[in-house]
Order: structure tokens, then sequence, then C-alpha cells
């Protein structure tokens, strides 16, 4: 999948930009998961075998490099005999499938947004782990299913809107709690395309890669058909009639946001580092690629001051509230076949800790997925507080359609604001290879 690529396309912005965040040798607070006490040397010498556990990770710089110091301690300290064998593959999604085929899955995986829709079947119900009565109904209504089971501890979620320069903000009075709906965002567009003469660019789309323009497409797709009441959204996961009408017209708003010189001259050239640095120089009002891109951007410029707000409605929907998009960011699920399950139960209960949570979110730059545990992410801490109380909507492509569709809506929407595709001609061609993934699954 191209989705692979915009994370590729984060994660060079992210290492050339960042340090990686520090994570202290052993966790403090950690609570005795049960088990014969005493060390690995004691157990073995009484007949305590040491238990391997595979343990297939899809974290990437970073994150992984936390993860890896977080299990590295836990083999060295934990008095259960078991030693965690962490990889990270670059080809992890193609692994995953090649061990769902042979029905050989690690005992314990990174399900990648995919918990529900995808490893549902092979994962071992967590509904009674210590943990998870702490963790947030926003991602919670995204890793449990329809039976009831919990299917992955939340480490992490993608709590994430739209980003915007809080100086250009206000240099040109703009309430971005008045931003509700779609026509109200796009009359502050052309209060600042005006008032600036043309020097500040509304909304920068850094749309060299067509997966980054897929993104925004994704984006308003979940919070106004997703996010509607009325919009029948679920019958795409079942195959169902749905009416296709919405996704054109959630093209149609885009491509009326370029039509109306809302985007920057080169938006489908412009790459992520252009829109970073017109976002620090105050050139740009508003970007859409997640708040991991600002904080690149504020250790670049310390004194940059930025926030991030929900996307506003297309009340032609039937969506009446502004929503935030929620995903799995950093989850992990235990295989319901392994022959170890309780010690990966430890292993998960280990990394549900506060340090080890707090540290893993400060490398994705993103709020735990725990009600009681709040993660240290600076000014972000103050919107994530802000906007507590707005609805949560799962990402489109993942809670709605058949694996590998994205490919083919992020192709359809760059042509759409290339003028090479109608919003009908890229709805029909999403739609076409819709109904092709679907029937293959």
């Amino acid at each position: 999948m191209r989705r692979k690529g915009l994370h590729v396309i984060l994660c060079l912005v992210l290492t050339a930009m960042l340090a990686v965040p520090g994570c202290s040798s052993k966790p403090s607070g950690v609570t005795d998961t049960g088990g014969p006490a005493g060390t690995k040397e004691e157990n073995a010498a009484t007949g305590q075998g040491e238990i391997k556990l595979e343990f297939l990770s899809c974290e990437t710089d970073e994150q992984l490099a936390v993860l890896k110091e977080i299990i590295n301690t836990y083999n060295e300290t934990n008095t259960d005999n078991i030693t965690v064998e962490l990889t990270a593959p670059s080809d992890y999604e193609n692994l995953m499938k090649t061990k769902m085929a042979a029905n050989n899955l690690p005992d314990i995986f990174g399900t990648h947004g995919w918990a529900v829709r995808r490893y549902d079947e092979y994962l071992y119900d967590l509904s009674n782990e210590s943990w998870a009565s702490e963790i947030d109904p926003a991602i919670e209504s995204i890793i449990r299913d329809s039976d009831g089971k919990l299917c992955a501890l939340p480490i992490a979620q993608a709590n994430e809107g739209i980003q915007f320069n809080l100086d250009v903000i206000e240099k040109y009075d703009i309430d971005i709690h008045d931003l509700e709906t779609m026509e109200k965002f796009e009359a502050a567009l052309e209060k600042i395309k005006t008032e600036s003469g043309g020097e500040v660019v509304p909304v920068y789309m850094a749309g060299s890669d067509a997966s980054i323009i897929g993104f925004f497409m994704n984006s308003l797709a979940a919070t106004n058909i997703g996010g509607s009441p009325v919009s029948g959204a679920d019958a795409l996961t079942t195959g169902e009639e749905f009416d296709w009408s919405q996704i054109t017209a959630v093209l149609t708003e885009l491509k009326k946001m370029a039509d109306n010189g809302y985007l920057n001259d080169d938006y489908l050239t412009a790459q992520v580092p252009d829109m970073i640095q017109a976002i620090v120089e105050g050139r740009c009002a508003f970007i859409y690629l997640g708040n991991a891109v600002m904080t690149a951007a504020s250790a670049t410029a310390p004194d940059l001051r930025w926030g991030f707000m929900p996307y506003p409605t297309m009340p032609e929907l039937g969506c009446t509230e502004p929503a935030l998009v929620n995903g799995e960011k950093i989850t992990y699920g235990i295989w319901k076949d392994s022959e170890n399950v309780d010690a990966a139960r430890k292993v998960l209960e280990y990394l549900a800790q506060e340090e080890n949570v707090k540290a893993l979110c400060a490398a994705v730059f993103a709020p735990s997925g725990f009600l009681n545990i709040e993660a240290d992410l600076g000014s972000l801490n103050e919107y994530y507080n802000m906007w507590k109380d707005v609805k949560n909507v799962g990402q489109f492509d993942r809670t709605y359609m058949p694996n590998g569709v994205y490919d083919t809506w992020a192709d359809a929407t760059s042509k759409v604001l290339m003028g090479s595709y109608t919003p009908d001609e890229a709805t029909d061609l999403i739609k076409a290879e819709y109904d092709r993934l679907f029937k293959a699954e």
C-alpha cells in the first residue's frame, strides 16, 4: 500500500529533524505480574524453563528505539524466565499476510490500524486484562469488535485534526472555535487569502506524493461520511448498497478549495519539507498532515506557536459535529493460538505501565490510549484537553474499505486536482477498486 509511502516520508522528516527521545532504563511502579520470584538463573535451576516469545513490531525510527529499550529492560529484569525476541521487518504487512495464510502468527504483534478489520479472528480477547478498564473510549471503539472482544493494547492513539500556525490565525482574527462547517472554514480561508494579498497560503498541500493528497481526502471522508449518522457507511464493510455520491461530494469540496485558490500554487509538486518551511515562516495558515510534522517543525523553530482543530462538517451529508480522526498509533495484540498466551499477557501488562506508555507516546507525539495516563506532549496537551469532548471517528480506509483501496483512493484524488478526472469519474474508479478488492477478501 502506498499509505506506507506517506509513513516513510514522515519518518524521514522526523529522523532528520528530531533526536531520539530517551527512555528510562527501568520503569518505576512496575506491577508484579505473578509467577515465581527469583532470577532467571534461579528459575532455570529449579526447572522453570525459559519461555521465548516472538514479538513482531511495525514500529520504525524513534518509536522502535524506545520499544527496544523497554523490551531489553524487561528481558533483563523479569523474574518469569521470559525472553522476548523483538523484530521489526521492513516488509511487515506482507510478512503478516504470509503468517496469517499459514496460521502461524507471532506471539505478540502490532496491529497497525487493522486490529478488527484484518486481525480479529487471530487475536486473543484482552477484555479482562488489568489495564483494560482504563482505556479511553475514543480508541476503545476502534479496537473492540462487534462481539465485544478487545483486540489490542492501545499504547498510543492517532487523535488528530487540522494543524495551524497560531500567529497567522491571530493576525487575521480567526477563531478556530467558529470553524465548525466547511462553509465557515472556507470563509476563513478566503479572508486569509484576501487580507494577506496572496502572501499567506490558506492551506498548504505537499502533493508531490499522491498519498499525501489522499490523506486529506481520507480525513474529510472519515469525519463527514464516517461521522454522519445517516451516511450508511457501515454498508461498505458488508458489501451492501452504499450511496457513492457522498464520496463525489467530498472530492468536489476538495476540488473547490483548489479552484478558489486556497492551496499553494505548487500543491501538486510541493514536498513535506516545503510545507514545514512555510508553516514555520508564517507563509501558510493551515496544514493537515498530522501533529508529528508540526512537532518536527517546532523542533527547528522553538518559538513556533501552533495547535490543531477538528475537521469541519459538511451538513449536506448529514454531518453535524466537527470531529477528530482517530486510529491505532501504537497497538499490540496476542495471537489467540499462541502456546504462551499467559507469558504474552505479562509482556503487554509491562508495556502498559505508565512510564513505558509515556515514553512510547512521546516518540510518536500522540496521546496515550488510557484515561489515567497523560503523555508529556508539551503544548499539544493543551489542545488534546481542549478537544477532549469532541467526537472521534476512525480513519475511513481502515474502518470501511478493503485493504489496498488507499492507493487508488490517493491516485484518483490527485487526478481530480490535476483536472484529469472529474469527481464523478474519480468516484467510479474508487468504487471499481473497492468492488474488486472486496470480492477478493
